[in-house]
């Protein structure tokens, strides 16, 4: 699976916004100036993209659900435990007044 990923930095110091273009899910995710990855695209990729931040030692937020499968799942957890960063997975909208 090869994917262009854009990574959007706001200004710094008198800098206008910058973009940087990538492909490929571990080379972004292996950029020094990236320290928490967030998953927020369909389910199945979530592994994937999940496996590649923590492979690269990135703290992990990742939509609900984690994985297509329990297993999946417990998989994905065990390494994000085993790597000792911070990760979590959230619920969008879960405490909106709307709801």
């Amino acid at each position: 699976m090869t994917t262009e990923f854009t990574s959007t930095q706001a200004p710094r110091r008198g800098r206008g916004r910058t973009d940087r273009r990538r492909s490929g899910t571990r080379h972004l995710a292996e950029h020094p100036e990236v320290d928490l990855v967030v998953i927020t695209v369909r389910v199945p990729a979530h592994a994937e993209l999940v496996e590649a931040a923590l492979a690269a030692g990135k703290h992990v937020y990742c939509e609900w659900p984690l994985a297509r499968t329990t297993d999946e799942a417990d998989t994905l957890t065990k390494s994000a435990h085993s790597t000792g960063v911070h990760h979590a997975v959230g619920l969008q909208a879960r405490c909106a007044p709307a709801i």
